[in-house]
């Protein structure tokens, strides 16, 4: 082999090396409530030695896709170690009950925080449409009709279009981490008012800076990414509600 040979061969093997670091760990969780089930999860950190905030993202009705993983790539980038949990893994290949979900996301939080780069007292939940509801059940606590143990401790909630919200998720009923909700002016899930009057009730509760909210005119559901059932997609918007989640995160987790 020529020495040109030889440096283009040790160029491309670097290139892959380099390429392969630069996407996501795909990692397969164990479910603790089904057998042969794995929790598909996509792990972003920093390149950096240390331990470090982390941020649990939650799909949409839709499931996991690359509109969430992409996020959670540029969070990490932040100095954020994030993970993106399909916490519909599984789904059509077994009956679930009503909480079958909600479990997944437990358990990718259970491992998270025992994870070597992780500070474990400091994990918050980035939502998109059906996953900030998640988020709010798993986080709330004093909800009626829910275990002590069930509830899981976050620094904060960012919710992005959180779809169909219903009254049993008022701040009234329970009590939340701080949180930030983006939403657009003419969502078809749930009506911007009714965001402004879920913030109005957490700050009454719990104090300023419990809860802030963002709306966006003119901009409509599942605004980070084109679906088949909504036509929202606006990358201003998109652009803008990644630095609104830095912003909020960064004032509650470092």
């Amino acid at each position: 082999m020529t020495t040109r040979l030889l440096l283009r061969a040790v160029t491309t093997i670097l290139v892959i090396i380099l390429s392969a670091g630069c996407g996501p760990k795909s990692i397969a969780l164990k479910s603790s409530r089904y057998d042969g089930i794995d929790i598909n999860s996509y792990m972003f950190t920093p390149e950096s030695d240390g331990r470090y905030p982390a941020v649990i993202l939650l799909h949409t009705i839709g499931g996991m896709k690359s509109h969430v993983t992409d996020f959670a790539k540029k969070l990490s980038e932040q100095g954020y170690v994030t993970l993106a949990v399909d916490y519909f893994s599984g789904r059509g290949s077994l009956e679930y009950d009503k909480t079958g979900y909600d479990q997944h996301i437990r358990d990718a939080y259970n491992w998270l925080k025992k994870h070597p780069k992780v500070d474990s007292n400091n994990i918050a939940f980035v939502g998109f449409s059906l996953g900030p509801r998640k988020a709010f059940r798993l986080t709330s606590r004093f909800r009626k009709n829910i275990d002590a143990d069930y509830y899981l401790s976050a620094k904060a909630i960012v919710s992005h279009y959180v779809g169909r919200l219903y009254m049993s998720d008022s701040p009234r009923l329970s009590e939340y981490p701080p949180m930030l909700l983006l939403h657009g002016e003419y969502d078809q899930e749930t009506p911007s008012e009714q965001i402004k009057v879920f913030c109005d009730e957490q700050t009454a509760k719990q104090g300023d800076g419990s809860c802030e909210y963002h709306i966006y005119p003119n901009i409509y559901h599942a605004y980070d990414h084109p679906t088949k059932k909504y036509d929202g997609y606006n990358l201003a918007t998109t652009q803008d509600a990644f630095q609104r989640t830095v912003t909020f995160l960064d004032k509650h987790m470092k």
